[in-house]
């Protein structure tokens, strides 16, 4: 059941994470045609939840309020890095964004498994 959950959310991830700047292209009247940054920038969600457990690893002090905050603020450096290395981009609000949205899949991954433990055990 975790392995399923998981992949809904990694499908979740890819496919909500290709959609919102597809739409973005669309209200800019941008070409939406499918490019690499994209499918970088769909990277996003899934790699905010890995950078907060791994500095929650290093740093196990942080602040609980701080991490939600945080998902944005990487989602940004995510995609300032991305820009850095040449790609196209939607710009630091869509990589907010995306970092939120990271956020959002972590939480519902955690209300899903926890929810799973208590109706299994």
């Amino acid at each position: 059941m975790k392995k399923v959950l998981m992949a809904l959310v990694v499908v979740l991830a890819l496919v909500g994470g290709y959609w919102i700047p597809a739409l973005a292209a669309e209200v800019a009247k941008q070409p939406a045609g499918f490019e690499w940054s994209t499918l970088l920038s769909m990277i996003i969600p899934l790699a905010v939840p890995l950078a907060i457990f791994g500095l929650k690893s290093i740093w196990d002090r942080i602040p609980k309020p701080l991490l939600p905050v945080l998902g944005p603020i990487l989602g940004v450096a995510a995609d300032l890095l991305l820009q850095y290395g040449g790609a196209s981009t939607f710009g630091p609000q869509w990589g907010a964004v995306l970092g939120a949205a990271g956020v959002g899949l972590r939480e519902i991954y955690d209300q899903v498994s926890g929810n799973a433990k208590k109706v299994s055990g």
